[in-house]
């Protein structure tokens, strides 16, 4: 299985409420990709809903640190304020 799929399931046990199954396929995913910001962004949902706000925190910044680096540089946020 790809993380791609492990990420998919991990949303599908989210949406039904199973936040461990939900976990354990986040968890799988990043196994398989530690860069993966959608299954980082997951993990943090996990984290969340259990009431766990540092590390669901800790979790949403490494997901946008990410995000950031897969996006061009010329889009990236650079620390600047947007006008």
């Amino acid at each position: 299985m790809v993380a791609q799929d492990e990420e998919r399931l991990g949303w599908q046990e989210m949406e039904q409420g199973q936040l461990e199954n939900a976990e354990v396929h986040f968890r799988r995913a990043l196994e398989l990709d530690p860069y993966r910001a959608d299954a980082l962004n997951g993990l943090g949902q996990v984290y969340l809903s259990w009431g766990d706000f540092e590390q669901a925190q800790e979790l949403f910044q490494m997901a946008i640190a990410q995000a950031q680096e897969d996006l061009p540089h010329h889009q990236r946020l650079l620390g600047i304020p947007r006008r």
